[in-house]
């Protein structure tokens, strides 16, 4: 036994040593590409890098896979479109019409994140290992109070099955009103009939699931909730929205490979579960690509699945364009009156929310794009595509963002760099931390269902939601009917009745 561990220990430090002679050699040619103005090489650089991280995150999968998933999503967003572009032997950094100094910026950022994932990553491996080391205790682990934590998994899941039905019939109310495929109309004209209590007990579905999946119940009864949280997805894919389609499969997968993690009595991901892995993947990204061209009533481009393939990737991709364009608006966006970008949500949410608006004495944000949001929200995505599409932005059109450009706007390079370390640090604590508090799994969860989006979104509106009323209201009703229970004995006094 001791032999095989050494032998592992000795691959992880080859692996290791593999890692940073990639680094070395993409740091340099990145270097060399920019002093020569030489494109093609600083993609090549680009994916080295990007090799390094892949690298790191097969290593250890089971710790890592978080992190895979972010490098899945920063190529998806941020590399495809130029690297496809260079596969084919195009000059991708002249298609987006954009001058050579902003193709150069979305290029350095990238290397920036690349590089800042890598060392936050390893900075937390590296403490977690001495504190495994130091501490072999799991007197923390959630199943101490195993009463408590059983009772608080009956009344989640009774929160979530109820309010599965207000979350529902929300996410029905625009494709009743508006129709399949209608996806601008969703953005531009669509506007919720149903009352605000209504949506405050809709947003509890998203919240209840995860305290229930953070209790850790049985493999076999996480099936039909998980199911529905998907299934729930399908109204907004009928109107054309793909994204929480996408993210609710990811959120599923990565709940999985959490319990794989903590190695309890099931394996989680069986030989089914990678089958059907292999098989929907390819077979999920040729739908979605296809899809695209259904709802923007374009002709399907026919071709090997290959192809279909590489023009969903390239559909995605444009989020690199949106960087380099942002750069170009630079300075009409810094004369703009926003605080914060990379918190933007958070601070539009306290600022201009229902209570702020009677703290501050503000006015509310429109649900719609306007010239109010542009010049006062502070979200980039506003101010970005008001500046750079005018009409089309106030027709409902839109650029999005992505956390690279604006923790670049609020911070400069370092801020751009920070913020990817403390990102690398949070993806693996995600899986270090899950497990050992049901609260502290809970807020991990919610985190997992929009973190992996960032690479072309909003840098923290992943944790938007720990502002929410919502989300602590769903909290204390979950807890405190848990409490009510556990003090009053009340499903063991059900158990007993029902057995006579």
């Amino acid at each position: 036994m001791s032999k095989e561990k050494i032998s592992w220990k000795q691959k992880e430090q080859i692996i290791f040593i593999c890692e940073i002679l990639l680094f070395v050699i993409g740091s340099v040619l990145f270097l060399v590409s920019r002093v020569e103005n030489l494109f093609n090489l600083g993609l090549v650089a680009i994916m080295i890098l990007f090799c390094m991280n892949i690298l790191f995150s097969i290593k250890n999968f089971k710790e890592n896979f978080l992190y895979f998933f972010m490098q899945l999503t920063l190529f998806t967003f941020q590399i495809s479109r130029p690297f496809i572009g260079m596969c084919k032997g195009r000059k991708w950094w002249e298609e987006s019409f954009q001058k050579e100094e902003n193709i150069w910026f979305a290029l350095t950022l990238i290397v920036i994140t690349e590089t800042a994932l890598y060392i936050g990553a390893n900075i937390i491996k590296f403490f977690h290992i001495k504190i495994r080391e130091n501490n072999t205790r799991s007197s923390d682990s959630i199943f101490c109070k195993a009463e408590f934590v059983s009772n608080l998994r009956k009344v989640s899941m009774i929160v979530f099955y109820v309010t599965m039905l207000f979350y529902l019939i929300e996410q029905f109310e625009p494709l009743i009103k508006i129709g399949t495929g209608n996806y601008l109309d969703y953005y531009t004209n669509y506007s919720s009939s149903l009352p605000g209590f209504f949506h405050t007990l809709a947003s509890f579905a998203r919240y209840s699931i995860c305290v229930f999946l953070a209790t850790l119940p049985e493999k076999k009864k996480t099936f039909i909730p998980l199911s529905l949280y998907v299934l729930s997805t399908i109204p907004s894919l009928l109107i054309g929205v793909r994204n929480p389609a996408m993210l609710s499969l990811l959120f599923v997968l990565s709940y999985y490979l959490l319990r794989d993690f903590l190695v309890d009595d099931k394996k989680w991901i069986g030989k089914i579960e990678k089958g059907l892995l292999a098989i929907c993947t390819p077979a999920l990204i040729i739908f979605m690509g296809v899809y695209a061209y259904i709802r923007s009533g374009l002709k399907i481009v026919t071709g090997n699945f290959l192809t279909l393939i590489a023009d969903f990737f390239y559909g995605q991709g444009v989020t690199f364009n949106v960087t380099a364009i942002a750069y170009g608006y630079r300075e009409g966006i810094r004369l703009s009156p926003h605080l914060n970008f990379t918190f933007g949500d958070i601070i539009d949410y306290i600022y201009r929310g229902s209570i702020g608006q009677k703290i501050f004495h503000t006015e509310g944000l429109t649900s719609a794009n306007s010239e109010f949001n542009a010049l006062h929200s502070n979200n980039l995505s506003h101010i970005l595509s008001y500046l750079s599409m005018k009409e089309d932005y106030l027709n409902g059109r839109g650029r999005g963002s992505n956390y690279l450009v604006e923790t670049w706007f609020d911070f400069g390079y370092v801020g751009a760099f920070i913020f990817s370390i403390i990102l690398g640090i949070i993806l693996l604590y995600m899986v270090y931390g899950f497990g050992k508090r049901a609260l502290l799994s809970t807020i991990i969860l919610v985190s997992l269902q929009n973190i992996f989006f960032i690479p072309r979104a909003e840098a923290t509106g992943w944790l938007t939601f720990i502002v929410y009323i919502q989300f602590w209201l769903c909290i204390a009703v979950c807890y405190g009917g848990t409490l009510f229970c556990y003090k009053t004995k009340l499903f063991d006094r059900l158990k007993r009745k029902k057995a006579l």
